[in-house]
């Protein structure tokens, strides 16, 4: 057996391929299994032994509410009537919410601890899902405890304290310009404009499927993002290539959306995004991608990242600089830009040569 360790007044410990802990409660030491050595890691050990020492004080010092409790199905019932009036993401809230559900319904939102949560976590990454998907997952579920804690329903947030994935942000990509002319020339006909929008805007693609004539000024050559992520205008420039395409839209133009498809408006173009990929021959590439294109060109091209911040509609500059990633040719050419070229070169060894002349 692995030697024991201590962790306040409690310890883990390894036994076989399992994971246990042990720690004191109404003057008995209790030891409890937590789970197989090939799923849980040491620190969800940990976790899991500062959860149980957690309702051990809680129960000694009588701090559970008298409040009467409520089960998870109703938390979740209360958090979509309040995504569904606040949030634009509501349909993603929906999705997440049944994942959610498969797990923790049943239980009395009392009853869901730090533990419970890294057993959620465990489980879906054991099930496949992304690491980014379950830390989206983590982000309502601890949303949904601090408004049942905001409405008089909780009196802590079990998630608090659960550590979130590191998720790398490396799958970002940046297309190059031969790319890009290559996947529009295969692309659908509906899905030509909507490429165009994209990469002459950085606008995101539910802001492009969204948009509006009424938002569409061709005279003054603007664009109006009134429903952005942030809930705030934006105004975006249109360019010669944009104004081409936008033009030539409104001519034939029977619907108050920008972007149609058999008489409706577009709402869905992963189908055919992916298909214009396949024909492209160009892999792992997201719509989203366009996006972080634009962001990255502009940087490359000198705009500063303030200017770059307010077309892309960023509410922090951090953001910012998470999509304005230089390329290798970038800077490759910024090293070149400081190229010093001295009459003399640095290892000039001819005072070695008289040296050794003098010496003879």
């Amino acid at each position: 057996m692995a030697k024991r360790r201590a962790w306040g007044t409690g310890s883990i410990y390894k036994r076989g391929k399992s994971w246990y802990i042990a720690y004191y409660a109404d003057g008995k030491q209790i030891r409890e299994k937590i789970g197989s050595t090939a799923l849980i890691t040491k620190g969800q050990a940990e976790q899991a032994l500062k959860a149980r020492m957690g309702e051990v004080v809680q129960d000694r010092f009588n701090l559970k509410s008298k409040r009467p409790a409520i089960g998870f199905e109703k938390l979740v019932e209360k958090y979509l009537d309040y995504s569904k009036a606040n949030h634009r993401s509501y349909k993603r809230s929906v999705t997440i919410c049944k994942a959610l559900l498969r797990f923790f319904k049943g239980h009395s939102i009392d009853d869901i601890t730090s533990w419970s949560v890294e057993q959620f976590k465990a489980k879906r990454k054991d099930e496949g899902k992304t690491l980014g998907n379950i830390n989206r997952e983590l982000t309502v579920l601890k949303r949904m405890f601090n408004l049942a804690i905001e409405w008089g329903l909780a009196s802590a947030n079990p998630v608090k304290g659960v550590k979130f994935f590191k998720v790398s942000n490396q799958r970002m990509q940046i297309l190059r310009e031969e790319d890009f002319l290559r996947l529009y020339e295969v692309a659908a006909p509906h899905l030509k404009p909507i490429l165009i929008c994209a990469v002459s805007t950085g606008m995101r693609r539910s802001e492009i499927l969204g948009l509006k004539w009424e938002d569409v000024n061709l005279k003054q050559r603007t664009i109006t993002v009134r429903d952005t992520k942030n809930f705030e205008f934006r105004f975006i420039p249109i360019n010669e290539t944009l104004l081409q395409t936008l033009t030539e839209l409104q001519e034939n133009a029977s619907s108050e959306y920008v972007f149609n498809y058999k008489g409706s408006p577009v709402k869905e173009i992963k189908s055919a995004f992916e298909t214009a990929l396949n024909k492209a021959k160009i892999s792992r590439c997201r719509f989203h991608d366009l996006r972080h294109t634009i962001a990255t060109r502009l940087v490359m091209n000198g705009v500063d990242l303030v200017t770059v911040q307010e077309l892309l509609g960023h509410r922090s500059i951090v953001m910012t600089k998470r999509y304005s990633h230089p390329t290798p040719e970038h800077k490759k050419r910024a090293i070149e830009s400081v190229n010093f070229a001295p009459n003399k070169p640095y290892m000039n060894t001819s005072h070695l040569v008289r040296a050794k002349l003098l010496n003879d």
